[in-house]
């Protein structure tokens, strides 16, 4: 059997009542809605966290969300939620700040251009 461990918390009355409507519908403790909810939230965390943290699958994800009708999407809703310098981040973020700006209109400002990359380094190559 694992071991359990006693937490206490405080949560608005709100969360307490949803909780109590699922545990009611479901025939169940409230105690197993919170511990599954936990669980699952928990799990998806993980995965979202792993998966952030991968070079290949986050640079995947990156072009994804670079795609045109992407960012017309994001920009569209995300727009009025952002600060400038938000906007400016994520323009240049996902495709550079130029490309996006002109593809996806998401600033309200001109976004700063993207950083130029260090000189090449001289000396032989391995």
């Amino acid at each position: 059997m694992a071991k359990t461990q006693l937490i206490s918390m405080r949560l608005p009355a709100e969360l307490v009542q949803r909780m109590d409507r699922m545990a009611k519908l479901r025939d169940v403790p409230r105690s197993q809605v919170v511990y599954e909810f936990i669980s699952e939230s928990i799990d998806q965390e993980e995965l979202t966290v792993k998966a952030m943290t991968d070079p290949i699958l986050s640079g995947a994800m990156m072009q994804a969300f670079a795609r045109p009708e992407v960012l017309r999407a994001l920009g569209s809703v995300m727009r009025d939620q952002l600060t400038d310098d938000q906007l400016s981040l994520f323009a240049a973020v996902t495709t550079g700040a130029a490309a996006a700006a002109q593809s996806v209109d998401l600033s309200r400002r001109k976004p700063a251009a993207p950083p130029t990359p260090p000189p090449a380094r001289k000396g032989k190559k391995r």
